[in-house]
């Protein structure tokens, strides 16, 4: 393993809807080996009137990535090599990012029309941006220690857990 795969940066990002109160999203940043470096979430978002009449049948995929998604990547301190997430609305972040985004897929039921889905050590996953050979790259090293789906299943409890300190 090189120097710079050692200290790369990957940055999960999850979105979820909390009955009654909107999405809240949580950034996740860890090293290769999986221990985390940052972690950032969001307080409840939700959409006023004039938004939902707006936005329409596009309203979710305002909320969910130009509202949270782009707002957690914005705070982070971390230089992040790669962003991965488990939802379809989060690969459209602002180009302004120049890391790779890998969408991690439990399923290919053949109707995704974002990319092709490829498997690695049971690992689901597409490229949308950024250097295929490079988030490869990152996901091999990365899928060594931990599988993809790992890192999500953190952020769910984190924000679940901010949720009932909240209550």
């Amino acid at each position: 393993m090189s120097d710079i795969s050692r200290n790369s940066k990957y940055g999960f990002l999850a979105v979820t809807e909390i009955e009654g109160l909107g999405y809240c999203g949580g950034l996740l940043i860890l090293t290769v080996g999986g221990r985390p470096v940052e972690f950032h979430c969001t307080a409840p978002v939700i959409a006023n009137r004039a938004q939902q009449i707006l936005y329409g049948v596009t309203l979710k995929q305002f909320l969910v990535c130009d509202q949270i998604g782009n707002a957690l990547l914005k705070k982070s301190r971390s230089k992040l090599d790669i962003v991965i997430t488990d939802q379809a609305e989060l690969c459209e972040l602002d180009a302004s990012f120049s890391f790779p985004i890998v969408l991690a897929a439990a399923e290919d039921d053949g109707s995704n029309a974002i990319g092709v889905t490829r498997e690695l050590d049971g690992n689901r996953y597409q490229i949308i941006g950024g250097e295929v050979e490079q988030a490869e790259g990152l996901l091999k090293l990365f899928i060594e220690t931990l599988p993809l789906s790992e890192p999500f299943e953190r952020i769910y409890q984190a924000i679940g857990e901010a949720r009932s300190d909240a209550a």
